[in-house]
């Protein structure tokens, strides 16, 4: 009789959740844009993982516009969500996202790019003062005399001071050393190919020393800067740093017309913010991430940062292909 009972309640449960399906975790994304290479890939890979643990995804692009990315978090915030995970168009303007989704009992994790001077709930990325240690690194062991130039990227990124306290960690004795000469320096309007480009045309048609060495903020700045190298010859005796592995980086790298970038598991960084994403949404389970601790001029943010690696031609094969970030056809075209 009990054995009974059991698989009739068992029925009534089933049936009622056939009836009155358990509600799914409403979790949103607000991305600064969709059109580099980088976000397109993971703000999909961010969707997939995130509808694998059973969430309900609302995402809104914002184009790289401020004003547009405040109306459309507000949409978002709006619609019910639990958690929004923002890729900041600025940096300091999305504080007033945070303000606006604390008003609404909604939890914020900043995507990459850390919020500044809010009361942020979360932030995940890769740890920027690292990637510029080991850009600087890697040139200065190859080119530990010379002309650098430095293209970072936008002040408005706050990725662009850490990149730079990171390249400054490795540079700044030789460069009171004098055997460095920092022959241009500067943060770009955007993170654009067209940017590095013509900031290197520029540069190398004027009167001024031959570059030996390029770090720039991003591969999507250094492949412009690569590119006018190639178009004046001047590619294979110029040494050209970026990050985050993008393709035509990758097709650089193995024809000789770029000389490293630095790998951040697109697949990783999006799993653990999906990841962590749903746990807050759900509400538990938050005690088993690593959390370490970022401050954002206002409070200490609880953290993920993950590692990033540096990668040339030598290790290229195993960092890139054989971790699935891009294939073998990609990057040889055969």
């Amino acid at each position: 009789m009990r054995h009974f009972y059991c698989i009739r309640l068992m029925m009534i449960v089933g049936l009622l959740l056939f009836i009155f399906p358990l509600r799914a975790q409403k979790i949103g994304i607000s991305a600064a844009n969709l059109y580099a290479e980088r976000w397109i890939k993971e703000t999909s890979l961010l969707n997939d993982k995130l509808r694998q643990l059973g969430a309900e995804v609302f995402m809104e692009t914002a184009d790289d516009n401020v004003d547009k990315q405040l109306v459309q978090s507000q949409k978002l915030i709006d619609s019910g969500i639990k958690v929004l995970i923002v890729i900041s168009v600025n940096c300091s303007a999305s504080a007033k996202i945070v303000e606006a989704a604390h008003k609404a009992g909604v939890k914020v994790i900043a995507y990459d790019r850390l919020i500044l001077n809010s009361d942020l709930d979360y932030y995940i990325s890769f740890n920027s003062v690292k990637v510029g240690e080991l850009m600087a690194g890697y040139l200065y062991k190859l080119k530990p005399s010379g002309n650098y130039m430095f293209m970072n990227g936008p002040v408005v990124d706050f990725n662009s001071k850490l990149i730079r306290e990171g390249v400054m960690k490795v540079l700044d004795k030789p460069i009171k050393d004098g055997t460095i000469k920092l022959v241009y320096d500067k943060n770009l309007s955007e993170w654009a190919e067209l940017e590095g480009y013509m900031e290197t045309s520029t540069y190398i048609n004027g009167d001024n020393p031959k570059p030996d060495a390029i770090i720039a903020g991003a591969d999507i700045i250094g492949i412009g800067a690569a590119n006018a190298l190639d178009e004046r010859k001047l590619i294979s005796t110029t040494l050209v740093v970026g990050q985050d592995a993008d393709l035509q980086a990758c097709i650089g790298i193995v024809n000789n017309k770029y000389s490293a970038t630095i790998v951040k598991s697109a697949k990783q960084l999006a799993n653990e913010a999906a990841t962590l994403a749903y746990m807050v949404a759900k509400g538990g389970g938050i005690d088993k991430i690593k959390l370490q601790v970022t401050n954002n001029g206002k409070i200490d943010v609880p953290s993920v940062l993950l590692e990033p690696v540096l990668v040339d031609k030598s290790n290229i094969d195993q960092a890139i292909i054989q971790s699935g970030q891009l294939t073998k056809e990609q990057i040889y075209g055969k």
